[in-house]
């Protein structure tokens, strides 16, 4: 009997100094001190708030503003501004979006970690009308997403998709190597928050279409105008076999097969500029079929919502994720990967190192200054965090557990 209790006194412990390793790499986070931080000030607004100083919404009825736009709003506009920024912006017309009032929503958007382009669309309105308890929310959400284990021991050596940033971000020795904007998936269509291993690439990779994509873009367009699916480039096998020859779309009713026996036929793309995946396909085996891919829509990369995929995150730059991805194999040197891209066959490059890829998800993050973000929650995912049992104390202490301030009341 004393032979377990000491065991069980030893597991106790050992759990707890495991709890408590976490808690300090959590509360030493930089990310994490300055949500604290800024939780700390807001609750001092709130409570040095007085009622006048709480302010109605926005609202345009265009869906976007630009400059020259005449409307009442454009008013309470300035001063929603004036209350943000360094400067004043009240002494001019008070109903018309002029240069000074875009240059301030420029500058408040890229605070937000928008798109600086002074135009006033769904996303910057929303950022605009966010309250006081809205920021304390989303600061306290963040925060219990960081106590969580998976954010926590993560290897020197890894790339990480912030995926409602649009963002991806390479590390080794721990450091940042080179960061990128990224394409992820649509509201409909999420990219999925995982883990997995980068393990080569494909170069210039021809497109097998993923069920989702089949069965919702390319089986109505089928029974539709079958010449459609020809024009996309894309060839349908009636089997998955190898020796599996093509078949012409316009020779069959396809109103008369199920969706099932549709499914069950291969619908490929060859590699080529017209590639969905572009000349780069990172290989990560995982249960979603999730994975890195260059693009042949490179214009999105220049938009403020990225989310415009079936779930895969297109890359701004896949060579450069390639050359990370093989820097230690001498076989594979520039010259090489750019004569196996010209020569323009499919071919699998297997990784000497391997490298661990993370998707996350979460709504701040630290810009490249530093400066804390808080930005959109692009799949409405922040109202399913609990953050009850959440504690705050002083981020340069470890976090302990039966002390500081609990939230339960927002």
């Amino acid at each position: 009997m004393l032979i377990v209790r000491i065991l069980l006194c030893i597991t106790f412990l050992t759990g707890a100094a495991t709890a408590m390793e976490t808690q300090r790499e959590v509360s030493y986070s930089p990310l994490y001190k300055a949500l604290n931080d800024r939780l700390e000030e807001v609750d001092e607004q709130i409570a040095k708030r007085k009622p006048e100083d709480v302010v109605e919404p926005l609202s345009f009825p265009d869906k976007v503003v630009k400059q020259g736009y005449l409307h009442p709003d454009i008013d309470r506009l300035r001063q929603r501004l004036n209350h943000y920024l360094t400067y004043d912006v009240m002494n001019a017309d008070p109903y018309y979006y002029d240069s000074q009032l875009v240059d301030a929503v420029k500058q408040f958007q890229a605070k937000m970690g928008l798109k600086s382009d002074g135009i006033i669309g769904p996303e910057t309105l929303g950022l605009l009308n966010r309250t006081l308890e809205d920021e304390k929310r989303q600061i306290l959400v963040n925060m219990a997403r960081l106590q969580q284990p998976e954010w926590n021991g993560r290897p020197d050596l890894r790339i990480e998709v912030d995926i409602a940033r649009y963002w991806l971000t390479a590390y080794e020795n721990n450091k940042i190597v080179f960061e990128m904007p990224v394409v992820v998936g649509t509201q409909a269509r999420q990219t999925n928050r995982f883990s997995t291993i980068m393990t080569g690439v494909r170069l210039n990779p021809g497109w097998t279409l993923p069920p989702t994509i089949k069965s919702e873009d390319y089986i109505p367009k089928l029974r539709t105008n079958p010449e459609w699916v020809s024009q996309q480039g894309v060839m349908i096998y009636s089997s998955w076999d190898e020796n599996a020859e093509p078949i012409d779309p316009t020779t069959i009713d396809w109103n008369y097969l199920p969706d099932n026996a549709i499914r069950a036929m291969r619908f490929y793309k060859l590699a080529g500029d017209n590639n969905p995946l572009g000349r780069y396909r990172f290989l990560m085996n995982n249960q979603y079929d999730i994975y890195l891919h260059d693009t042949n829509q490179k214009y999105l990369f220049n938009k403020d919502n990225r989310a415009y995929s079936s779930g895969c995150v297109r890359v701004e730059d896949p060579r450069k994720i390639a050359e990370f991805l093989l820097k230690d194999d001498p076989d594979w040197t520039d010259q090489r990967i750019d004569q196996v891209l010209e020569k323009g066959d499919t071919y699998n490059v297997r990784a000497t190192r391997s490298i661990p890829v993370y998707f996350d998800y979460k709504t701040a993050w630290l810009d490249e200054q530093g400066e804390l973000v808080l930005g959109n929650d692009i799949y409405n995912l922040d109202p399913s965090v609990k953050y009850d049992n959440l504690v705050v104390t002083n981020t340069n202490q470890p976090l302990p557990t039966n002390s500081g301030d609990k939230y339960s009341d927002l």
